[in-house]
């Protein structure tokens, strides 16, 4: 199986590990018009108050 591999830029954004962080961060770019291809959130190791999400790429109806 070919695998093809390419060099991306990640958004980042960090929130308090709380429910809703992740869908309140989505629903900001869905109002934008985002076409997310990749989307991860994930708490930091050690720290259960703090949470990451990235996502890629950010482009809205406004071409950023």
């Amino acid at each position: 199986m070919a695998i093809t591999l390419k060099k991306i830029t990640l958004w980042r954004k960090e929130v308090d590990n709380k429910p809703g962080a992740l869908a309140d961060t989505l629903a900001l770019l869905a109002q934008a018009g985002a076409d997310l291809q990749a989307v991860m959130g994930y708490r930091y190791p050690g720290d259960q108050g703090k949470a990451a999400i990235e996502l890629h790429p950010v482009i809205g109806q406004e071409g950023y």
